[in-house]
């Protein structure tokens, strides 16, 4: 064997071993959940095998992924879990405009030692934060990682770079979210009918009556038919009392 050949197959053999040959996220993003992922490094510790207990929600307004995931001391994943971050939504496009895609830890041979670890994933304005710790007691690792240019209309999602297969469970690829909560505004709608509605049936209603000394008049609504009728009234009240008053002074 030629002497030249042998770098190039140490470098062959490290693609290889390491996923870096062929694979990786699928575009246009394919959703690829599943409750139990397995990785090189799998190992059933304390009830926990591979990476479990994945959720996902919104903290302070912002995305927020955790899951637990076992490790053995004497192996390393070459697909470990990532976050991938891109402009829109990679479900719809081939070309999406990739933030990051940056694994989130990675636990390593001869480092870690064997057992099941907690990974809590913080989304903020400016990046995200990956808190890790030894059987969710012992932090390991809190970094913050800076994403340049991303924005609170951003996707995010947990993904490794596996060949997907839904009959595998050695990959996976979560369903992306949007990076920034959206909260949705009240109603104009509705705003303006219970205006109305308060205007229409105020407990003051009853002040815009008026002792006309023929009765107590109280309207409905100030509009200006009222005002046309109850001056009419008022008027002929008036010349009412101005006849009776003549005739008295008279007789």
């Amino acid at each position: 064997m030629k002497i030249w050949l042998i770098p190039c197959l140490i470098i062959a053999f490290f693609l290889i071993s390491t996923g870096h040959a062929s694979a990786e996220i699928t575009s246009p993003y394919t959703v690829d959940e599943k409750n139990q992922v397995m990785f090189a490094d799998s190992t059933a510790v304390s009830g926990h095998e591979g990476l479990e207990n994945y959720t996902n929600d919104y903290v302070g307004g912002f995305l927020h992924f955790t899951f637990t995931y076992t490790h053995h001391s004497g192996y390393f994943s070459d697909h470990p879990p990532r976050v991938y971050v891109t402009a829109l939504d990679p479900r719809t496009t081939a070309t999406p405009t990739v933030r990051t895609n940056t694994i989130a830890y990675q636990l390593l041979a001869g480092t870690h030692s064997t057992d099941w670890y907690s990974y809590d994933i913080q989304f903020d304005s400016t990046g995200y934060t990956v808190l890790v710790k030894q059987t969710d007691s012992t932090v390991i690792d809190s970094t913050h990682k800076t994403v340049t240019g991303i924005t609170s209309t951003d996707w995010a999602a947990l993904a490794n770079t596996y060949d997907i297969s839904p009959s595998s469970n050695l990959s996976m690829s979560f369903t992306p979210l949007l990076v920034e909560e959206v909260v949705s505004a009240p109603s104009n709608n509705s705003d303006s009918s219970s205006v109305s509605s308060s205007r229409s049936s105020r407990p003051g209603e009853r002040s815009r009556c008026v002792d006309t000394n023929i009765g107590l008049y109280c309207p409905n609504e100030q509009t200006r038919e009222w005002y046309i009728k109850f001056n009419m009234e008022m008027l002929i009240y008036l010349l009412q009392k101005m006849v009776i008053e003549l005739s008295n002074q008279m007789f």
